[in-house]
């Protein structure tokens, strides 16, 4: 009979809900700190540049604000990592495995991580890059992990932290 604090995983070996716990929080703080020193270097690459980080930042004013800010932050970096890191390379890898060709692997997650980028260039070029940068290490982190959670409550925290810190900054 198995514990209710344990599952069989894919190996066969009984894995603790602590062991779980444990994993994702490497995944989730590695994940974390990489997104957290790519938005430093751009935002010290936007300082030498001297182009102006984002504008019109504005903190919630009451809580119903506040609430639905954390919802649209939520949502917002669910349904990303949904589509661009779920979605995307596993419908265009499933289209080039037909063809049997590893370099079109490849141009497959590319294709994915590109996509993503391109849809932050509203905020501006050197947002692109980052954007495309934090694009791998979000996909990274999903198939490292082999979950949506850990890099969704990355993307979360990153957005949340990110406008928080533009909104104290601009403020």
């Amino acid at each position: 009979m198995q514990k209710k604090s344990e599952f069989q995983g894919q190996n066969g070996a009984k894995k603790t809900l602590l062991w779980l716990a444990a994993d994702f929080s490497a995944h989730y703080f590695l994940t974390f700190g990489l997104l957290a020193l790519c938005a430093a270097l751009f935002e010290l690459a936007a300082l030498a540049l001297k182009i102006p980080a984002m504008e019109n930042v504005i903190l919630p004013a009451n809580f119903l604000e506040f609430l639905c800010c954390v919802f649209l932050l939520c949502s917002s970096a669910f349904y990303e990592e949904c589509l661009y890191r779920l979605y995307l390379p596993k419908a265009l890898g499933t289209i080039v495995r037909s063809k049997n060709h590893p370099a079109l692997f490849w141009l497959a997650e590319a294709a994915a991580v590109l996509l993503f980028a391109f849809s932050h260039r509203y905020q501006g070029m050197l947002a692109l890059f980052n954007a495309l940068i934090c694009g791998i290490i979000l996909r990274v982190s999903f198939v490292k992990s082999k979950s949506l959670w850990p890099p969704f409550v990355a993307h979360f925290t990153y957005n949340a932290a990110a406008l928080l810190f533009h909104a104290l900054v601009a403020g």
